[in-house]
Parts: structure tokens; C-alpha cells; sequence
């Protein structure tokens, strides 16, 4: 058809679109988020439990993609903290029928830990307008304190990490700064930046602490080691490795582990990296891991094609390689599927809710 017998363009896309109406579809690339697989749905947030939605010789396949981004939980000495919608909750490790402390939080914005192991809990309240307040809970039976001022957040959970002092700490959000900070608190009311280092958006689902002043994450081929004075090192990461989904420190200087979809790998942070261990769980997709005191905990998923059925199980390597255990998990929403280590309980849950197991036998705590 030549240009002078062809359709005009307003008519061509309006039978277009009667066309996809009648596959019960919106124009490509309009956002449709129908069954049909014609198109991969839009993951969400980073961090929450994603569901991709792909096409396999014509039938629809469901399937839940890795954990990513900030864990609502985290070991502290003596338990774990669990960060809730509206409240941060303290479970004492000897006693895990009941909470040790329940502290109300209006808009929790993140959790980590400072140098001295203190756990750090921030929220926004809109009554600070902008402003946001950071909850200190000290690792002794002592007293929480917060301060509050400028603090970076997001609607998704923040980075936080401890800095060189117990004045000290350092923060990353999903907000239109994209950097980690490193802030000083001054005084109750006098929290300042004092330095920051620039990042990418795609930083943030892989971004761990490596200790005071020190943060790490994956961008494309390189492992990027950030610290405070702002610098940033980059390290090449092996030839064939496969794409990284996950790092967590290992506890031990220049070792951090770190997985694709199906292999963990504990890594040397050394120009290049180096792979010191290669491990292959199985039984599916490495849905979230944790490091700590010389263990890995990995949690993996397995799903049915059309995703009716979900099996979770829990597996903890020794970092020689060797599986001390490994648990079936009861199932649960994928967004209440994090995973936390301590040296004598491993923690799975979310804001809703929490599970817990012996690290050293796997036997059910909670």
C-alpha cells in the first residue's frame, strides 16, 4: 500500500487498540498487566516479594523472584529485631515464646546497627514534616535514646550501616539523593552529613555493610567497596560469574558471600575478586541469604509452573562448604521471607511475622 491508499494513523491505532480491547488488553506497553503473556509484569518495589509474569510455549508461568534490598530483620547480641509496620520488636533469644521489648514506631524507615552494636531503628513521622526521628537501643539493659533532624528516608526501607564511632552511622535511600551518607549526631536534635559518596538506583538491592565506614554492592561486572573519607574501589569480578543477587558479609575481614539464582560463592574482596567456595544447594531459586560467624544460611524456594504450590527450605553451610542442616519452611507470603543469622538461631520472616531455628541443629525455636 502505497502512501496515498494507506489508512491514516489515528485510524490504524484505533483498530489496534479495538484489537488488543478484545484480548481483554491494554495497548503495548501501556502497562497492561493482564494474563495473557505478552508482556513481563513490572516488578515491585525493591525489596518486597516480586512475582514475574513470562510466557513458555504459550502457557502463562508465575514465578517469584529473589528477596532484594533492605531486610526488615536483623541479629542483635542476645536476639533479633524484627521491624513491624508500626513497631520495632525485640525477641530474646533464650525465651522466644514472648518479646523482650515492643517499641512503637510511626512510619519505620529502616534498621541496622551502630559500632558498638547498639541497634538503630529510624522512622518518619509526618508530624516531623520532613524530618526524621533515629531510635538507639543499646546492646546493655540500658535505656533507648533517639535523635532526630535531617535524616535521609524513603517509603522503602533504608540502608543503614555503623560508621567509625558511636556518633556515627551511615544511610542510603531510594529517594531522588541516590547516596550513601555518612551522618554525626551532634545532639539530640543536631544530626549533620559529613560526608557522602554518589550511587546508582540499581546499587540499593545489593548494598551490605563490611563494618564501620565501609559498605559494598554489585554494579554490573565489578563488586564496588565504598568507604568513608569518600572513596570507592572497584573490583572485577570473575569471568562466567553468574549475575549476583545477593551479598552479605562474612564476618571476617575481605570475605563476604555473595549468590546468584542457584549457587553461593564465598568471594575475597581482591583485585581481582576471588572465589574461595562454590556451593550449589538445589531444590530451586535462592530466594535470600545471611552470613555470619563463619556460617551462610540460605533460604530456597521452589514453585510449581502455574506458582499453586511454594516449598521453602532452609539450608546452613559451614564456611568450609560443608551443610550442617537443612529445614522445610512452613509456606508464607514471599514478603515475609527474609532471612537473619545470628551465631546461635537463624531467622526467617518479614514485618508480619517470624520464625526462628537452632543454628547449630535446625531444630524450631519459634
Amino acid at each position: 500500500m502505497n502512501s496515498a491508499t494507506r489508512a491514516p494513523s489515528w485510524l490504524r491505532r484505533g483498530v489496534l487498540a479495538l484489537l488488543w480491547a478484545i484480548a481483554g488488553c491494554s495497548l503495548p506497553g501501556s502497562g497492561c498487566r493482564c494474563t495473557h503473556p505478552h508482556r513481563i509484569v513490572s516488578p515491585a518495589q525493591p525489596g518486597n516479594g516480586r512475582e514475574l509474569m513470562a510466557a513458555s510455549k504459550g502457557t502463562q508461568v508465575n514465578r517469584t523472584l529473589p528477596q532484594q534490598g533492605q531486610s526488615p530483620l536483623g541479629a542483635f547480641a542476645g536476639g533479633f529485631a524484627q521491624l513491624q509496620r508500626g513497631a520495632l520488636t525485640l525477641w530474646d533469644g533464650a525465651h522466644w515464646a514472648e518479646s523482650r521489648q515492643v517499641l512503637t514506631l510511626d512510619a519505620p524507615r529502616g534498621l541496622g546497627r551502630r559500632s558498638d552494636a547498639a541497634l538503630l531503628a529510624l522512622e518518619a513521622p509526618p508530624a516531623l514534616a520532613g524530618d526524621a526521628r533515629l531510635h538507639i537501643l543499646p546492646a546493655q539493659a540500658a535505656p533507648s535514646q533517639n535523635v532526630q533532624g535531617f535524616i535521609s528516608n524513603s517509603d522503602v526501607l533504608s540502608f543503614i550501616g555503623p560508621g567509625h564511632s558511636a556518633e556515627e552511622f551511615m544511610i542510603a535511600s531510594l529517594n531522588t539523593r541516590y547516596r550513601l551518607e555518612l551522618y554525626k549526631i551532634y545532639g539530640p536534635h543536631d544530626v549533620r552529613i559529613q560526608d557522602s559518596i554518589a550511587l546508582e538506583r540499581r546499587d540499593f538491592s545489593t548494598l551490605v555493610s563490611l563494618g564501620s565506614g565501609v559498605a559494598a554492592c554489585v554494579r554490573e561486572n565489578q563488586l564496588l567497596k565504598l568507604s568513608f573519607p569518600a572513596a570507592q574501589a572497584n573490583y572485577a569480578l570473575p569471568a562466567g560469574l553468574d549475575a549476583i543477587v545477593h551479598l552479605s558479609a562474612a564476618g571476617q575481614g575481605e570475605l563476604l558471600w555473595a549468590s546468584s539464582e542457584h549457587a553461593l560463592q564465598l568471594l575475597v574482596l581482591a583485585q581481582p575478586v576471588q572465589v574461595r567456595q562454590t556451593i550449589k544447594p538445589g531444590l530451586g531459586l535462592i530466594f535470600h541469604i545471611a552470613a555470619d560467624a563463619g556460617l551462610v544460611a540460605a533460604l530456597l524456594l521452589q514453585e510449581s509452573t502455574e506458582a499453586a504450590q511454594r516449598t521453602w527450605t532452609l539450608v546452613v553451610y559451614e564456611q568450609s562448604g560443608a551443610e550442617r542442616w537443612r529445614v522445610p519452611v512452613p509456606d508464607g507470603p514471599p514478603e515475609d521471607r527474609w532471612v537473619s543469622l545470628s551465631p546461635s538461631a537463624v531467622a526467617v520472616g518479614g514485618q508480619a511475622s517470624l520464625l526462628a531455628f537452632d543454628a547449630r541443629t535446625g531444630q524450631r525455636l519459634r
